[in-house]
């Protein structure tokens, strides 16, 4: 815990630096989201941290082009001879290549499928045809790719890269024509179905691969949780007045708020208002029935960083007070961060200047 500097006593250390006694809810609300545009948004943008890091997997699927196809104009069902389609082919992309157009491929059978939409080309039969995919999801807390090496095959001889070409480059070369490695990728606009980052590579595969990435991951706002302990508390199980299962989770910090001591949360029984309720890491003041908790997320940054985000939040309340302490606070969160930054990086990215608010 001597390393540990919870969302709320960072949000609660701000208020008392900025001199705002006040308790409630919006004002309160107000100083956590100035921490958490530190947090989320502009520590973040400002340098590729190394904590930040992050590796993903793609598995390529492979092309399928065996036998022929059979299509009718106007219609969205297609026959297959000397196919063997299976249900893992539904999602990827189907094309005649004589027709160009692309559609979606859906599996009914080993040698039926639907599209779709309804077939634009020619009625014909004994097409070559290609089902392919060439769209994937990236990792949930994807937020962008590094610098270096972005995707790549990772091989016992090296890391090839893929070449990031930007949307009118890869329109204009875009090819189905399948090769052994795809050579370029782009980050598609939309999301997936499920609200995931894709990519879009090119060509598509004529075999499984496996591409790797490393990525800069997503930081999620930090959240805070207040309640109050009930009868029957020990000094490591303490049982709430209201069931807070499914609001808080094991890693969080817990606070008695009248003993201000921060203990980390092991385990949350289905219903924190009996048995176990939530049991802690280690001894504190027992709890009384009435008392208030705080349950507070934890920064996921080292602990040095932390220092950052209370001038960070410091700072843009200044600003918004027209406070001469504004600029004081900048240099502090400036030389909170540089510090890191030299000691971590300097050798390999150079300096850089943090941007908040504009100022270098």
């Amino acid at each position: 815990m001597l390393y540990v500097k919870p969302f709320s006593q960072i949000v609660d250390d701000v208020m008392i630096e900025m001199r705002d006694a006040a308790t409630d809810t919006a004002t309160r609300n107000k100083y956590k989201r100035r921490v958490n545009d530190v947090y989320v948004r502009d520590v973040p943008s400002r340098f590729e941290w190394d904590w930040l890091h992050k590796t993903g997997q793609i598995t390529l699927q492979a092309s399928y082009d065996m036998g022929t196809v059979s299509v009718v104009q106007g219609s969205n069902s297609i026959t297959g001879t000397g196919t063997t389609w299976t249900s893992a082919m539904t999602g990827m992309k189907f094309i005649v290549p004589s027709d160009n157009e692309i559609y979606t491929f859906t599996y009914t059978g080993a040698t039926t499928g639907t599209l779709d939409k309804n077939y634009l080309g020619d009625t014909s039969s004994a097409n070559t045809y290609l089902i392919f995919q060439d769209t994937y999801a990236l990792a949930s807390d994807y937020s962008k790719p590094t610098n270096e090496p972005g995707f790549f095959y990772d091989y016992s001889q090296g890391r090839p890269k893929l070449n990031w070409k930007n949307d009118e480059w890869f329109m204009k070369h875009y090819t189905t024509v399948t090769a052994e490695f795809p050579l370029n990728w782009r980050e598609l606009p939309d999301l997936s179905s499920t609200g995931l980052y894709q990519i879009q590579i090119m060509p598509p595969v004529d075999t499984v691969r496996l591409v790797s990435y490393e990525y800069i991951r997503a930081q999620y706002e930090m959240q805070e949780v207040t309640g109050s302990a009930a009868s029957g508390c020990t000094s490591t199980k303490i049982l709430t007045s209201v069931n807070l299962n499914g609001l808080i989770s094991v890693g969080q910090f817990l606070r008695i708020d009248a003993n201000g001591q921060w203990v980390k949360i092991e385990a949350i029984d289905p219903d924190t208002t009996v048995l176990n309720g939530i049991t802690v890491d280690s001894l504190i003041i027992v709890a009384t029935a009435g008392q208030s908790i705080t349950i507070s997320d934890v920064p996921q940054m080292p602990y040095q960083f932390q220092i950052a985000l209370f001038y960070g939040a410091c700072y843009l309340t200044a600003v918004e007070q027209e406070s001469k302490s504004a600029s004081n606070h900048m240099q502090a969160y400036l030389r909170a961060l540089d510090l890191d930054m030299a000691r971590r990086n300097r050798k390999r990215f150079g300096r850089q200047y943090m941007k908040l608010g504009g100022v270098r």
